[in-house]
């Protein structure tokens, strides 16, 4: 058998620095093969350890991200409008329910209230039918009860007063104030009635027999004059 005889090629490197090259190629001269190798520069402190060959790093990005995100914005902001719009028609129905069982008279029992309602809101507050709605408390009843017994008794007083009707006896002079004694009534009472007639009296002035018994008939007594001894 013929030995097959193995050509070695033999493979020369050759480094270019005149020469800038951003990727190794291959070139023949001369019938020989050789290999351009590119020399990388020193990284310097601060940069990154791997660049990517391609310079795109100084090209401006896509705004399709930008279209995306705010597209994404966009309608977030819809969907929250739309949850807004839903729960206050959800509010409105159910102040509607709230009034129309109120005007019908048929309200939910104490044990089944839900804690929602039990809470007192700002329109609950202002709206008159709420504090109409509320119940009086006892001591605010016991006051009014009260009050009404005190009322009653004072008419009963001042009409069992008028009908008390003294007999007065009316001697010729009679200072204001035995008057008064007299008659069961106040001193003040028959010198402002003396005012309105335009006189001017005071307790200790003496008045007359015709006067006094004028007087007496105004208050409703009876007057009774005093017979003079034979």
């Amino acid at each position: 058998m013929k030995e097959t005889k193995v050509k070695k090629k033999k493979l020369t490197l050759s480094v270019s620095s005149k020469k800038s090259h951003s990727a190794p190629y291959y070139t023949q001269t001369r019938g020989k093969t050789s290999v351009v190798i590119e020399k990388k520069p020193q990284r310097r402190w601060g940069e990154k350890k791997f660049q990517s060959r391609d310079n795109n790093f100084n090209k401006p990005k896509s705004s399709d991200n930008f279209i995306s995100k705010k597209s994404s914005i966009n309608r977030n902001v819809d969907l929250r409008k739309i949850a807004e719009e839903r729960a206050t028609k959800r509010f409105k129905n159910l102040n509607e329910d709230n009034l129309q069982q109120k005007k019908s008279g048929l309200g939910k029992e104490k044990g089944f209230t839900s804690k929602r309602e039990q809470k007192l809101t700002l329109s609950k507050a202002l709206d008159d039918e709420a504090l109409d709605g509320r119940e009086r408390s006892l001591a605010s009843i016991r006051r009014a009860r009260l009050k009404e017994k005190k009322n009653q008794g004072l008419e009963k007083t001042k009409i069992e007063t008028k009908k008390i009707v003294h007999e007065v006896n009316i001697p010729d002079k009679i200072t204001i104030q035995e008057l008064s004694n007299r008659m069961a009534l106040q001193a003040s009472d028959i010198i402002k009635h003396l005012l309105g007639m335009g006189v001017v009296a005071t307790i200790n002035h003496t008045i007359d027999a015709d006067t006094t018994e004028y007087l007496v008939k105004e208050f409703g007594n009876i007057p009774i004059r005093e017979k003079k001894p034979d």
